[in-house]
């Protein structure tokens, strides 16, 4: 299952299940699931899964610890919500944001106009999550902007992330199994279409949901 998201685009929470995409765009196409439009105009809907992988020619961004976040460059104007961003800044707990809220780890529905929580988001897996607790390594932010004007794109990949409660040192389970999140989320020059992707979501010791009932998915406006 795949999801991508179309410019000016729904504010909503989904749960995902299994290996999926899903588009946000400003139109409606025909869809076997689909939502919106929010008030900005943004709707949602199901499309096939393909997934990018940009690991052996983007740039990792070296993000580690717990509550991180990178500074990312999207290479071309991109507008959200009615304002063009030419950078993102990536959380290391799962969502793009253009706002000042970059670490939030306690995730909650939107749309929340609660000032201290993030907006101006794009929640791809918001949760709590932890880029230095993976076995034998870390977890790992990756993004490529591929294509030429006008239509390139932006993907930012989330590799091997984990649920901060799988880590021992934060209560977490001793050893294995630990979670393993890795997915991306795809930004779009041109239609400011927005792409989810969800490669492998495998749970661990702390039975934090890969099918995302304990995360939330979705965008919200500044």
């Amino acid at each position: 299952m795949t999801k991508t998201i179309y410019s000016k685009a729904v504010v909503f929470l989904i749960i995902i299940a299994g290996f999926g995409s899903l588009i946000l765009f400003l139109c409606s196409p025909a869809a076997a699931r689909s939502g919106g439009p929010d008030s900005g105009g943004y709707v949602f809907y199901d499309i096939a899964y393909d997934w990018v992988e940009i690991t052996s020619s983007g740039t990792n961004t070296n993000t580690v610890g717990d509550d991180t976040y990178a500074t990312i460059p999207i290479g071309f104007d991109f507008e959200f919500y009615g304002t063009v961003h030419d950078t993102v800044y990536a959380s290391s707990n799962g969502y793009l944001t253009f706002g000042s809220d970059r670490t939030e780890w306690e995730n909650s529905p939107i749309p929340n106009a609660d000032p201290w929580r993030p907006n101006d988001l794009i929640a791809v897996f918001w949760n709590d999550l932890d880029m230095s607790a993976f076995p034998g390594g870390y977890g790992e932010i990756w993004y490529e902007t591929r294509g030429s004007a006008p239509n390139r794109m932006l993907v930012v990949e989330y590799v091997q992330v984990c649920s901060y409660y799988d880590d021992p040192e934060d209560g977490g389970g001793p050893t294995t199994p630990w979670s393993s999140y890795t997915f991306e989320v795809i930004l779009f020059e041109g239609t400011n279409a927005i792409r989810f992707q969800y490669k492998e979501m495998r749970n661990g010791n702390a039975g934090f949901y890969a099918d995302g009932r304990s995360a939330t998915v979705g965008i919200e406006n500044p």
